[in-house]
């Protein structure tokens, strides 16, 4: 049976004999077959020995050298043959001998350097209190109906995951950029929430269809409990206080959500840690660091209610017609 991958005479050579013999220095035991050609049926197999190389796969080849670290850069792991693996460069034996945990894994892999014990506790801090909400948020439902479905664990992962976004989880991102686009501006809370309405733009991290200023949040209470007592500096925090203390005189259910806690309160934990500069920070809240904390945390709860539904073997769930309005 043919394999891209096995050893076998060369193709025949349909390049010119510069371009065929770059190709081939740098896989020399390797059969080049064209891309999506690797089915085994005889009429495909003649197309497969027989191929043309698309001429944008030459635009990527060293000018001399056959240098492939320039095709793959990474920099958070290494893990050779014969080799310990590393985390940003600690060997995983150091990680186990000092009885480092998941924040400290997450501090090397994600940010490339060993964070404080109180921002690695912080992280994990993070992690338990965002793995779940219950089975009736958006994620968790969608994993439960998937589940009953009779999918794989994967399926009814993603299919939870795939709700997170500016509405459900993913705004720890967006209330992280706006406060801290506030604070470091002046703006006091009244320009800040009035300049985001005249913009039509929902605040991030404000907001809850449940909590009210008379229930709070638990979990907000501990985060913000932790870093009073851990953090040098909780500046971003207090403003995001200051903004909830506002919003909550126009409504009562605008509280400070657990996104909006986790964002400005990251901002204090990379603005306080003396360890990353500010653009760094900016580096760091752009890409989407935060979001993915949220991420990781609900994925634990999502793979348990999909354990949890495959245990009590729950057949095809079916929404209730009674529920359903139809409108004209």
């Amino acid at each position: 049976m043919h394999s891209p991958y096995s050893l076998g005479p060369p193709p025949n050579k349909r390049l010119d004999g510069c371009n065929y013999n770059r190709i081939t220095s740098l896989f020399p035991s390797v059969s080049i077959t064209d891309i999506g050609c690797n089915s085994h049926s005889e009429f495909e197999a003649g197309n497969r020995d027989y191929p043309s190389i698309p001429d944008f796969i030459f635009r990527f080849l060293p000018s001399s050298s056959p240098d492939f670290s320039q095709f793959f850069p990474f920099q958070i792991s290494t893990s050779s043959s014969g080799e310990e693996p590393c985390y940003a460069g600690v060997p995983m034996s150091s990680i186990v001998e000092q009885g480092l945990g998941v924040g400290d894994v997450i501090s090397l892999l994600w940010f490339k350097r060993s964070l404080p014990r109180y921002c690695t506790k912080f992280i994990e801090i993070c992690i338990m209190l965002c793995a779940d909400h219950g089975p009736c948020v958006s994620g968790a439902h969608n994993t439960i109906v998937t589940a009953r479905a009779g999918k794989d664990l994967v399926s009814s992962l993603v299919s939870g995951l795939l709700t997170i976004g500016p509405r459900f989880g993913g705004a720890i991102d967006d209330a992280a950029r706006y406060f801290k686009d506030a604070y470091d501006r002046g703006l006091t809370p009244y320009e800040f929430v009035e300049g985001m309405k005249k913009k039509g733009i929902r605040v991030p991290g404000i907001g809850h269809r449940i909590k009210r200023g008379d229930n709070r949040d638990k979990r907000v209470e501990l985060l913000q409990l932790f870093a009073r007592t851990n953090f040098p500096s909780v500046k971003y925090m207090e403003y995001a206080v200051q903004v909830e203390t506002y919003t909550l005189s126009k409504a009562n259910n605008l509280v400070l959500n657990v996104d909006g806690a986790i964002g400005s309160l990251f901002l204090d934990l990379l603005a306080g840690s003396g360890m990353f500069t500010k653009q760094e920070i900016d580096e760091i809240v752009e890409i989407g660091y935060l979001n993915g904390l949220f991420v990781l945390a609900r994925s634990i709860g999502l793979i348990g209610h999909t354990f949890d539904q495959k245990r009590l073997k729950q057949p095809l769930y079916r929404h209730p017609w009674e529920d359903v309005l139809y409108t004209k």
